[in-house]
């Protein structure tokens, strides 16, 4: 399986259970191994005093089967491959996988990802980036035996660009949104795209609010958020993990690019269904340049 939700978590005055699961997938010579394996050997903390789920096995089982259902005829015509979905929900690990392998679309959930504060919407944050290295679209992780596999950048971009506007779409996200204290730098950029559909502005919302505490669980740091843009420019368009608030800003990117879901990626265009830095109405939902350069 080559790709996994997350990177290196960072926590400091907690006690964490630490577990390295690796799939690594044969490559025909040992240079392509050690350049994959960064990608894909990834270190999971799972706090033991979170020991209460938000989340329910058959809730979740739902739950993920509808988002993935929602994009099935996206991954038929892409990848031409049967689904195999799968959840390991005894091992307690945070972690899920998702990604084109030889002869299925695959993805994999574990049990880590019901626990603590996790709820029902940051688990569909976790689901939708797992699609997004399906139907992310350009660029796809190199030097991978399988083609049509997207960057973590990418599938990050694709869970708020493309997903959660999708899954979030039918329900009544104004009425979600007044119970919540949103920061500025949520309501802000979301009014100032969507300023003329309070409908829009809700959904942005969000899907921004699910990302950043999804991502502050995940790499237990509550500090996490979107107030300050990661500094760092990129020379080259990075294939490997973001750092954390590189890959927070390729979600509120994604939020905030209004190009329809039903526009896809390609992975032949990197331009295809994605918002470009240099139109104006687009900018502010263009890939980061922490780690995409256009």
């Amino acid at each position: 399986m080559p790709h996994s939700i997350s990177g290196p978590p960072v926590g400091s005055g907690f006690q964490f259970r630490f577990r390295a699961r690796c799939f690594l997938p044969k490559f025909r010579n040992s240079k392509m191994k050690l350049q994959f394996q960064f990608l894909i050997c990834v270190i999971f903390a799972i706090s033991p005093q979170a020991a209460h789920s938000e989340v329910s096995t058959t809730v979740a089982e739902s739950l993920i089967a509808n988002i993935i259902s929602s994009f099935s005829a996206e991954i038929e015509s892409t990848h031409h491959l049967p689904l195999d979905v799968r959840y390991s929900w005894s091992i307690d690990t945070f972690q899920a996988l998702g990604g084109r392998l030889e002869n299925t679309v695959e993805f994999t959930f574990y049990g880590g990802l019901l626990t603590g504060e996790m709820d029902e919407d940051t688990l569909k944050v976790v689901v939708c980036h797992e699609l997004g290295h399906v139907l992310g679209g350009y660029p796809e992780v190199p030097d991978y035996p399988y083609p049509k596999n997207s960057v973590e950048g990418q599938a990050d971009y694709f869970a708020t660009a493309k997903c959660l506007k999708r899954v979030f779409a039918n329900d009544d996200n104004q009425a979600l949104m007044q119970r919540v204290e949103l920061p500025r730098s949520i309501t802000t950029p979301c009014g100032q795209v969507y300023h003329d559909s309070e409908r829009d502005i809700a959904l942005c919302q969000r899907s921004l609010w699910a990302a950043v505490r999804a991502f502050q669980f995940m790499y237990r740091d509550p500090g996490l958020s979107f107030d300050v843009p990661e500094a760092t420019v990129a020379h080259e368009t990075s294939t490997s993990y973001p750092a954390p608030q590189c890959r927070l800003d390729s979600l509120k990117a994604g939020a905030l690019c209004p190009i329809s879901d039903l526009i896809g990626f390609s992975f032949s265009d990197p331009s295809a269904g994605a918002c470009r830095a240099q139109v104006a109405e687009e900018a502010l939902g263009a890939r980061p340049r922490c780690w995409f350069k256009e």
